[in-house]
């Protein structure tokens, strides 16, 4: 039940409003009235309400400056401000000691109704929160000896959860994912994914865990690029295993921007080992070794950085020296494709024709 007290000087407001409001409906109960600011402070002290409605202008003390006194003593509960007086100083005010609502004097029945439905939805959406906040307290209390446990990568040994944000805020996409897969494997062998209620905390832990280490080191949040899973959505330990793989990589792919020295330098290396050996087996996995950094956030630094993918943008290569070669007219086709890294003239023959609208054959024929 929200404890409620109203303050007014004038008794019959106090009283029509008790008549008025429906207490049951709305979980209400009423714990008291007073009649001026002085009262109203004893009287809030006293029962420490969530809800007090008081009049404005009132003897011995106004009921803004009694909001304010109770105010700097800490109470955080919900007030609505009664007044037959539209002003804005007092309004300003109300507004700087944290007011939830407003009544004018006379108020409708259900300009009544409305305020006080939502003043208890309010306090019903924060009472929610923080049984979950304590219930999350609990959880985590309960999981502090796993979640301390050493994890130990190149020499270097940090709790596990430490591991992880430790990497995500350094930006070490190949070390967060060892963390992330260590803790799915912790965490199994725990026994602390067999539900789904245990999923879900771990899940919105972890969640909380990355995005605080990505605005600790950008100052922003994290962005996801595609429609992402909610971590009450989750239902088994391989639904755990994708997302937080996921989690790892939106973290990490929040800090690629084009002024990156790093990631300059890894798409530069990359373009010029792509010129150098377009005529090779490439594969990106040979190329991130080289630069530093996983297949897979090479390949996404690269596409934002070009403009396409590594396998497009070697196609293209490919295909703009074959066409140069053709040009040139000293080399049969399937010489030409093999100077430029196919094996199979036919597989050749079909990109060059997918890439320039045309076969090899009949691109000659255009150019004669």
């Amino acid at each position: 039940m929200w404890k409620t007290v109203i303050i007014d000087d004038d008794e019959q407001v106090i009283e029509g409003l008790k008549g008025i409001i429906p207490w049951e409906r709305f979980n209400m109960t009423f714990v008291g009235e007073a009649y001026d600011g002085e009262e109203g402070i004893k009287l809030i002290q006293t029962n420490q309400p969530n809800i007090v409605v008081t009049d404005i202008y009132m003897p011995v003390l106004e009921g803004l400056a009694m909001v304010k006194t109770v105010r700097d003593e800490g109470f955080a509960g919900k007030v609505v401000i009664l007044s037959g007086f539209d002003d804005f100083e007092y309004a300003r005010q109300a507004l700087r000691l944290r007011v939830d609502d407003y009544l004018s004097k006379p108020a409708s029945k259900m300009t009544i109704f409305t305020v006080f439905e939502k003043i208890v939805n309010r306090l019903t959406a924060e009472a929610e929160e923080e049984i979950k906040s304590k219930q999350l307290e609990i959880r985590l209390n309960a999981v502090a000896p796993l979640l301390d446990r050493p994890f130990e990568i190149t020499g270097e040994s940090l709790p596990l959860y430490e591991t992880l944000a430790t990497a995500v805020r350094d930006n070490d996409w190949s070390k967060a994912q060892q963390a992330a897969r260590a803790v799915v494997s912790y965490l199994h062998d725990a026994k602390e994914l067999e539900r789904p209620s245990l999923l879900h905390f771990h899940a919105n832990s972890l969640q909380a865990l990355i995005r605080d280490a990505v605005r600790n080191r950008t100052g922003q949040h994290v962005c996801a690029n595609r429609v992402e899973v909610a971590p009450d959505q989750l239902l088994t330990i391989k639904d755990f295993e994708a997302w937080i793989e996921s989690q790892v990589d939106q973290a990490c792919i929040a800090s690629i921007s084009e002024g990156n020295a790093r990631h300059r330098r890894a798409v530069q290396m990359t373009i010029d080992y792509v010129h150098a050996h377009y005529n090779e087996d490439l594969v990106l996995k040979d190329i991130a070794e080289e630069v530093g950094l996983s297949r897979k956030y090479l390949g996404i630094v690269f596409q934002k950085a070009v403009g396409e993918s590594f396998k497009s943008y070697l196609t293209r290569v490919r295909m703009e020296k074959a066409k140069q070669l053709l040009l040139e007219g000293e080399l049969y086709i399937y010489e030409i494709a093999d100077q430029v890294g196919y094996s199979h003239v036919h597989y050749f023959t079909r990109q060059f024709k997918r890439f320039f609208h045309a076969s090899p054959t009949e691109f000659i024929n255009q150019k004669e």
